[in-house]
């Protein structure tokens, strides 16, 4: 049985979430609890370069409100 160990990890900036589910099913729940969370209706198997990069753009315009929401 293997498990996936989050201890020694950090928190991640960004969460992608594909297939157009807006849920989080437990996983990683309290590791991304300050991270930019992208929801998008592409499947996996049809995520692309681009997908990635409106995903990072998303985040880069998100950055400010969670700089601020870190501080309070």
């Amino acid at each position: 049985m293997s498990f996936f160990r989050t201890e020694d990890a950090q928190a991640p900036d960004l969460l992608v979430r594909t297939s157009g589910e807006v849920r989080l099913s437990d996983f990683l729940l309290w590791q991304s609890g300050y991270s930019c969370v992208r929801f998008t209706s592409v499947l996996w198997p049809d995520f692309s370069m681009w997908d990635f990069v409106q995903c990072v753009v998303h985040y880069q315009q998100s950055l400010p409100q969670m700089k601020m929401a870190r501080q309070a």
